[in-house]
């Protein structure tokens, strides 16, 4: 009888620990596509391309760092289509160009501080905006209010910060960004 005991009772720590395994490996999962998928999760610093490229994020997967939107109306430079209402760039630079020509469109229009721009390109009904805001003013060692000047060194600096958000990381070099800016006339 005791042997028949002893017997159930290792079945069922058995069956527990099992049990226990399987709940952490689920947990642990879910935690690693969260983090994998680098949208609006910032788990690096921008420049350095050795640290968490976020290789899974859909935008650094289809050249548009920046999570620009599919728009017919939009025939940007470099476009070659769309993937989940993104649009899909041939090259980092052009998606990153997009994103500049984009911000001259909105300073044309008079969005030109951090929150105003970060509010249009980031609303709430999609995102986190306040968060979002406070991130990339930090980033910036700015303030809400402060406005962005019409430049390559001002736009870079914001939208590095917003890359970060956006996949997850800054993975690429000064000469993509230079060459983005090159090529939006700033």
């Amino acid at each position: 009888m005791k042997t028949k005991s002893k017997n159930i009772w290792i079945l069922l720590v058995s069956a527990l620990s099992v049990c226990v395994a399987a709940v952490a490996w689920f947990f642990m999962k879910k935690k690693k596509a969260t983090t994998e998928s680098g949208e609006n999760s910032p788990t690096s610093v921008g420049g350095d391309t050795s640290v968490n490229v976020p290789t899974k994020a859909i935008g650094y997967r289809i050249n548009n760092p920046l999570n620009i939107r599919y728009s017919s109306a939009n025939n940007w430079k470099g476009q070659t289509g769309e993937l989940s209402g993104f649009c899909v760039f041939d090259t980092p630079e052009n998606g990153i160009r997009a994103a500049m020509v984009n911000l001259k469109s909105y300073r044309k229009q008079g969005v030109v501080t951090i929150g105003d721009i970060v509010s249009r390109w980031a609303p709430p009904t999609e995102n986190n905006t306040q968060n979002y805001i406070d991130f990339v003013c930090k980033k910036l060692g700015a303030n809400i209010s402060d406005e962005v000047e019409q430049d390559a060194q001002s736009y870079t600096a914001l939208l590095q910060a917003m890359c970060i958000m956006e996949i997850g990381a800054q993975p690429y070099d000064v000469q993509v960004w230079a060459k983005a800016a090159q090529t939006a006339n700033l």
